[in-house]
């Protein structure tokens, strides 16, 4: 990375937060999400702080960017609460990864258990195999 690129993007994560904050206190969160027809790329609907009920705001994914159809020159709320949107989406992933995971490894503990006590239950049934 760049020596100027460096403060750049500390006040783009300064202008972020600064973000997340008036969409937390304004309430402004994601309403809806789809795919643009053409590019396929991510889109999030977010409603217009001047007028909730009938204006929205699209917020696109451009790689690793988030870019507002708004007219504000800063990191606006919309892209805030886009962000906070998608950390929340990750995190619910990543745990429900980790359950899946566990339940898996369960499993595998079990299976294993099994496998360990099929000696026992053909000596114990004296050499007829148990089906159970």
């Amino acid at each position: 990375m760049s020596t100027a690129t460096a403060p750049r993007r500390t006040v783009e994560r300064s202008q972020l937060e600064r973000a997340i904050e008036r969409a937390m206190k304004l309430g402004v969160e994601v309403m809806g999400h789809g795919r643009m027809k053409g590019s396929h790329q991510r889109v999030y609907l977010v409603p217009s702080q001047r007028d909730p009920e009938r204006h929205w705001h699209i917020v696109r994914v451009a790689g690793n960017r988030l870019i507002c159809d708004c007219a504000s020159r800063v990191v606006c709320c919309h892209r805030g609460a886009v962000h906070m949107h998608l950390i929340v989406a990750a995190a619910e992933q990543e745990a429900h990864a980790a359950q899946i995971s566990a339940e898996l490894e369960h499993e595998r503990l079990e299976a294993a258990a099994d496998a360990a006590d099929e000696p026992m239950r053909y000596w114990l049934n004296g050499g007829e195999w148990d089906a159970s």
